[in-house]
C-alpha cells in the first residue's frame, strides 16, 4: 500500500510525504495465520526544535521503517463481519539530521551587532532503534455486494536506545546515548472493494507516538491492493 502522510509533535512538523506499507500472510485451513508487516517513512520535517540554548530552525530530513511479526486467528468470521486478532513482536528504527542556524541566548555574546546569532549551521543527528510487543485488530462489515468497510488497530510498545551526536559552529561536539521506551498507537479506516481473491482499499490512518515524554501525531491517506493465495 501507499500512503501520504504529514506529521505534527512537539516543536516539530514534518512535510506531507509518502510512505509505503506491505504485508505477507500465510493463513491455515482453521482460520490461524502468520504475518510479516512492513512500514517505510522519509519525511523533510519543516519546522524543527528548541532546546534552552540553540534554535534549529533550518532544515532536515528523517526515516522511519519497522517489521512485525505476527501470529494471529480469525476470531469471528460471519456472512457480513469479520475479525482477526493478532499479537508479535515488532523492530523498528528512525534515523534523522537536522541543520540548523546558532542562535545565542546571550544578548551580549559576541554576534554580528543587530543579529543576535552567531553566523554558521550546527548539525545533529539521531539514531534509534528497538523492540517490543505489539497488537493488531483488524476486521471488515460488509455493506452490499463487494463493498465493504474495513478498520484496523495497532498497538505496539517498543524498548530500545536513541544515539545522537551534535556539532556546533564554534568546533563544540556532543554525543549522548539513552534508552528509550516508545509507544505507537496506529488506527485506520475506510471502504474496501473486494473481487476474486483480491481486495482494493481506500481510506485514512493516524499514528500516535510517545517516545519518553514527547509526541508526534502522523495522519493522511492510503490505498492499497492485496491478494489472498
Amino acid at each position: 500500500g501507499i500512503a501520504y502522510l504529514k506529521g505534527q509533535g512537539d516543536d516539530i512538523e514534518t512535510d506531507w510525504d509518502v510512505a509505503w506499507r506491505g504485508d505477507l500472510r500465510y493463513t491455515m485451513n482453521d482460520g490461524l495465520f502468520f504475518e510479516i508487516r512492513g512500514f517505510y517513512h522519509e519525511a523533510d520535517l519543516d519546522e524543527l526544535f528548541d532546546d534552552d540554548d540553540f534554535d534549529f530552525n533550518g532544515s532536515g530530513d528523517f526515516e522511519t521503517w519497522y517489521l512485525d511479526f505476527l501470529i494471529g486467528d480469525n476470531i469471528h468470521n460471519g456472512a457480513n463481519f469479520c475479525v482477526d486478532f493478532s499479537a508479535g513482536l515488532r523492530y523498528f528504527n528512525s534515523e534523522g539530521d537536522v541543520r540548523g542556524k546558532k542562535r545565542s541566548i546571550d544578548p551580549q555574546a559576541t554576534a554580528p551587532p543587530g543579529e543576535g546569532f552567531y553566523r554558521g549551521r550546527p548539525k545533529a543527528s539521531y539514531d534509534a532503534d528497538g523492540i517490543g510487543p505489539v497488537f493488531r485488530l483488524e476486521g471488515t462489515r460488509r455493506l452490499s455486494g463487494n463493498l465493504s468497510l474495513y478498520f484496523d488497530f495497532t498497538q505496539a510498545i517498543l524498548f530500545g536506545e536513541n544515539d545522537t551526536d551534535v556539532k556546533y559552529p564554534d568546533g563544540f561536539k556532543d554525543s549522548d546515548s539513552s534508552d528509550t521506551l516508545t509507544f505507537v498507537t496506529e488506527i485506520g479506516g475506510g471502504l474496501e472493494y473486494s473481487f476474486g481473491a483480491g481486495h482494493i482499499r481506500v481510506g485514512g490512518e493516524g499514528q500516535y507516538w510517545a517516545i519518553d515524554g514527547s509526541d508526534l501525531g502522523v495522519y493522511g491517506g492510503i490505498a492499497e491492493i492485496g491478494w489472498s493465495f
